[in-house]
């Protein structure tokens, strides 16, 4: 069990880490122990102090590896709800009815460690506009995205954008792909 972060799973990789770092701790008390007797013998306050820094630089590299994590989930929820603000503005009534589908293209998957959209973008769009027969549907190419969901106006294609707002793609202005309002 305790290989199980090092399988590479996807992601419930980081979940199980925690489960190895105990092996981790143990080895650096070994090491403060092992430090701390060898500097013994050139005094009690150096030993001392020496496994202070030590513990103290180690106390340091955990919290600036909580504080980074704590920002990617920040980031990583505010394009979430830059998701959700850029699509809910954009609802057209006709997207309420039975034969609607939404394609997108770029879905962030995820923003360093922290995961956006892996899977779930469907029941986004659900919680957004509460149609149950919506489907939807991810692209990695605009063209792809365009070509699957034809002319239809209850077909609209979002680009994501890199705050995790969505843009709707004009297909058919002058046969091209350029987006609606783009952002400069």
């Amino acid at each position: 069990m305790s290989l199980v972060p090092f399988i590479g799973l996807g992601n419930i990789t980081s979940r199980y880490s925690y489960l190895a770092s105990i092996g981790l701790i143990f080895i650096f008390i070994i090491v403060a122990k092992k430090l701390y007797e060898y500097l013994l013998i050139n005094g009690k306050n150096i030993a001392i102090g020496a496994v202070a820094v030590l513990v103290l630089i180690f106390a340091l590299f955990h919290t600036i590896q909580i504080q980074q994590t704590y920002s990617e989930w920040q980031d990583a929820g505010n394009k979430a709800k830059n998701f959700f603000i850029s699509l809910e503005a954009q609802y057209n009534d006709y997207w309420s009815g039975e034969d609607v589908q939404f394609h997108f293209v770029d879905v962030p998957i995820k923003f360093g460690e922290a995961w956006i959209f892996p899977v779930g973008l469907s029941d986004a769009v659900w919680f957004a506009f509460k149609n149950d027969n919506a489907k939807v549907f991810q692209h990695t190419d605009l063209k792809e995205a365009i070509a699957q969901a034809g002319s239809s106006l209850s077909h609209p294609v979002f680009k994501f954008n890199a705050d995790g707002s969505v843009t709707e793609v004009d297909r058919f202005q002058n046969g091209s792909s350029n987006l609606i309002n783009p952002q400069e």
